[in-house]
Formats: C-alpha cells, sequence, structure tokens
C-alpha cells in the first residue's frame, strides 16, 4: 500500500479541499467522469460526518495491489469516541456511491474506509504508483485555505524542532492574521452571490423540483448559511485587529430590548425553554443594538449548543448599586473547568473538551468581549463542569 495525499479534517472548508484532491486523483488515474464525482462525493460525505461530530479526524488516500490488480482507497480515522455510526446519512448515502465501504469504531475511535477497482487504461506501476505519491504530495494549494493549512503544518514542523515558544507564538498569529486578512477579500464577495443565487433556486424549486432535490437544495443553503456566519466572523475579528469596529451608539431602554432579543432567539431555538428574570427596574444603555444583540446571539447560541435539548436559559438583568446594568445568561449545559474559564475568551481559543465534540473556531466569545469593552463594560463567568455557566456582562447606564 502506497499513500499518496493526506487531509486532516478540522472545519468545513476542508470539505472542498478533500472533494477537488480526490477529483485531481480521479482525473490521473483516468476515472470516468461519473466514477470520479462518484467516489469524490462519498468520501466528501463520510469527511463532512466526521468534521461535524469531532475535529480529530484524518483523510489518508493510498493505492493497494491486491491480486496483480491496483485500488484506491480513502480512510478516513478519527481518534475519540465520537457519537458516528454507520448509518449516519452522510455514511449512508457514501455506502450507495462505491462498492466497498467498511465501518469500524471502538471506544478510542475508529475508521471508515472507502475502496475503489483503478482500471487497468490505467496503466499502473510500482514505479507509477511511487510517482503519484511525490505528485500529490507535493500538492500545490491552489485556494487561501489549502496555503494556510500547508503554512500551518510547517508551523507543526517548526514546533517540533524548536523550543523557542515566544517564535511559534507570533508566527501563529501571523499565519492566523493572514488568513483573516484573506477571507475579507476573496471570501465575501463570491460567496454573498451564491447565497442570492441559492435563495432564487429555493424559490423555483418549489414548484419545479422533486422534494428530494428541495432537501439537496436546503442542505446547501445550510452549508452556505454556516459558511457566511464564519465568514462574518472572520471579517469582524479582521475589524478588531485593525480598529475599525463601527458603532452606532443610542439610548436604548434595557428591558424593552431585552425582551425583544429573546422573542426573537426563542424562535431560533426552540429545543430550550429560554425565560427572563429580572428586578424590574428599568433603565437606559448608551449601545449599538446590532453590536449587543450580536452579543446576545453568541451567548444565548453557545447555552443552547453546549447544553440539553429541553434544558432551561435563563436571562436576567439587574441594576448595581454604582449606577450599572448587568445581564447574565444562565445555561445547564456541559460547563467549563478553570482554565477553560480563564481562557475561553481567548482568540481562537477552544477547550480539549469542546473541540472533541463540537464545531466552530473559537471567535464569537473573543469578539464579544471586544464588543463590550468597546462600550466601557466587562464580561465575564462563572461555571462549574458538567453543571452549566452563567456569562455576565455589564454596562454603563446613561448618566
Amino acid at each position: 500500500m502506497t499513500e499518496i495525499a493526506k487531509v486532516t479534517l478540522e472545519n468545513e472548508m476542508d470539505i472542498v479541499m478533500v472533494h477537488k484532491r480526490m477529483i485531481a486523483i480521479g482525473e490521473y488515474l483516468r476515472f470516468t467522469i461519473t466514477t470520479q464525482t462518484a467516489f469524490s462525493t462519498a468520501i466528501a460525505e463520510v469527511s463532512r460526518e466526521v468534521i461535524d461530530k469531532t475535529n480529530t479526524g484524518l483523510l489518508v488516500v493510498s493505492i493497494k495491489l491486491i491480486a496483480s490488480k491496483y485500488f484506491l482507497c480513502g480512510r478516513i480515522t478519527f481518534l475519540d469516541d465520537a457519537e458516528l455510526k454507520e448509518s449516519d446519512e452522510g455514511m449512508s448515502y457514501a455506502k450507495r456511491l462505491v462498492p466497498q465501504f467498511e465501518f469500524h469504531k471502538d471506544g478510542q475511535g475508529g475508521w471508515i474506509e472507502l475502496q475503489i477497482g483503478i482500471p487497468r487504461s490505467s496503466n499502473l506501476s510500482p514505479l507509477r504508483v511511487s510517482q503519484m505519491g511525490e505528485l500529490f504530495g507535493a500538492w500545490s494549494p491552489s485556494t487561501p485555505y489549502e496555503a494556510l493549512k500547508v503554512k500551518n503544518s510547517q508551523l507543526n514542523a517548526i514546533k517540533e524542532e524548536q523550543d523557542e515558544e515566544l517564535r511559534q507564538s507570533k508566527y501563529l498569529h501571523d499565519m492566523k492574521t493572514e488568513f483573516i486578512s484573506i477571507a475579507s477579500h476573496e471570501l465575501k464577495t463570491p460567496l454573498t452571490t451564491i447565497k442570492a443565487y441559492i435563495e432564487m433556486l429555493m424559490i423555483t424549486s418549489q414548484q419545479e423540483s422533486s422534494p428530494k432535490m428541495i432537501g439537496f437544495i436546503k442542505k446547501i443553503n445550510e452549508q452556505g448559511t454556516k459558511l457566511q456566519q464564519l465568514i462574518e466572523q472572520l471579517l469582524d475579528i479582521s475589524k478588531v485587529e485593525a480598529g475599525r469596529m463601527d458603532y452606532q451608539m443610542e439610548p436604548v431602554k434595557l428591558g424593552g430590548y431585552v425582551e425583544g432579543v429573546v422573542d426573537t432567539f426563542r424562535m431560533l431555538y426552540p429545543s430550550h425553554t429560554i425565560v427572563i428574570e429580572s428586578d424590574d427596574i428599568d433603565t437606559t444603555i448608551m449601545m449599538d443594538k446590532l453590536r449587543i444583540e450580536q452579543v446576545f446571539a453568541n451567548l444565548l447560541g453557545n447555552a443552547a449548543k453546549y447544553s440539553e435539548t429541553g434544558t432551561v436559559i435563563t436571562v436576567g438583568y439587574s441594576i448595581q448599586k454604582d449606577g450599572s446594568s448587568t445581564v447574565s445568561i444562565t445555561d445547564q449545559g456541559i460547563g467549563m473547568n478553570a482554565e477553560a474559564s480563564e481562557r475561553v475568551f481567548g482568540k481562537f481559543y477552544r477547550a480539549d473538551k469542546v473541540i472533541k465534540k463540537y464545531g466552530g473556531m473559537g471567535m464569537g466569545l473573543y469578539i464579544c468581549k471586544n464588543i463590550i469593552e468597546a462600550h466601557r463594560g466587562e464580561i465575564w463567568l462563572e461555571s462549574q463542569e458538567d453543571k452549566g455557566s452563567t456569562f455576565y456582562f455589564r454596562l454603563p447606564n446613561v448618566g
């Protein structure tokens, strides 16, 4: 068996890279267009399932020689006990696309292997297989994200060879900053166009497409929305780094504002009960309503994401003796340990416990912190593992 390509599976952008890589390999092996598409799609669907439930996935593509016949093999491994099942939608779809599919899982992780025969017209030989390893192992990045993956791999190599933590930290920061800059210039415009066409397609498909096709279109739209939200967060971080976050400050009655925001998020998270607790004393806050709603969106979204369906999320607000107002959001979720509580507002920080089971890039709370501090306020939390968390933010009242 000869390894010809390897891709770590960390977030949804990797799915695009996996699909492109498999198409290129299929073309090199002279697969038909139908076979290229089927095998690439199968690998991508399994990768999506793994990414949705764990970020420890690794795709290894190899060439196997069995009884004088060559096979293309894609094996996706994961290290933790993710909630992956062979009956998952992506797995079931992949099984229909490839002739050989194997699923194995134990208490420490597992693997999924997809395999397809290589046509004899490819004229493979041990020498050509070896050359494929060199060719695809030295794959030139074709997108900013692929370039970032390569640079991050270089960073990992540096980290293994050197103990100069300061240099590593600076290098990592530069790479992330460069990616944010690339994303802000190259991702937003085409994605906005794609989303617009998807929405037009959703409207026309209601009368012209089958239920199955409508389901596919909705899936595309959902993934496009996720990517759009990710890009918006990256753009916000870029603005924070450059000191260009704009705020439209105006006096706002806190009580009525909180009631309205919570009503909106009750519709977005019907799986949870969101209640309000207050001291019934209203006050006026000088704020940017959209930016503070962004803080609510992140904190309530996290509360729903990290707590069981059917649990209660409590939003509280009260007036403090110093004339400020404090808002709190309490969940009954997984909670955090002391180390995570101290670091959770850092840029790109994600606790080990969260990384294993939940998606995300660790940007939301960093943005929240900057928004609250721009309002001359502060944000903090109290948390206990397996019992839940309460996030607080305090804003000064209008004098």
